[in-house]
């Protein structure tokens, strides 16, 4: 706000040019980061999927995922209407299979625990994370 000659108030508008990041995991915890965008990258890669397939398609020689990992994240984005259960494996009647139902794009959904949410960075926005499940098939 500034001021002319005669004592009038100039507004200004601003816009923002660059939207920016997600906000911050955990301070310091660049890992979890990376492991989030691994799985999100195999889950668009798989399309259909079991948390066991997930975790050994998203690992690496330098980055290991562990099952529990993939079966919290896919929890998390199950809770957020990102995948469906497709049904479970024939072979163990207690394996859910996934589906990916909701592709917003290649960076993956970042799962903030502690907020109880979800912030997608292909749509900048925040996704609730706390919806009850549903369950059943995935067209």
């Amino acid at each position: 706000v500034g001021s002319d000659q005669r004592g009038a108030t100039a507004t200004h508008r601003y816009c923002i040019v660059n939207p920016g990041e997600a906000p911050p995991l955990r301070r310091g915890d660049s890992i979890l980061g990376q492991r989030q965008q691994a799985l999100w990258m195999a889950i668009r890669s798989l399309g259909q999927f079991r948390a066991t397939e997930l975790a050994e398609a998203a690992s690496t020689a330098t980055l290991v995922i562990a099952r529990e990992t993939a079966s919290g994240y896919v929890a998390d984005l199950l809770r957020a209407g990102y995948l469906a259960i497709a049904g479970s494996a024939p072979e163990r009647k207690q394996t859910l299979v996934y589906r990916l139902v909701r592709n917003s794009g290649p960076r993956a959904p970042t799962v903030l625990r502690a907020e109880k949410a979800c912030f997608d960075l292909n749509l900048m926005r925040v996704v609730n994370v706390t919806a009850p499940v549903t369950v059943g098939r995935a067209a």
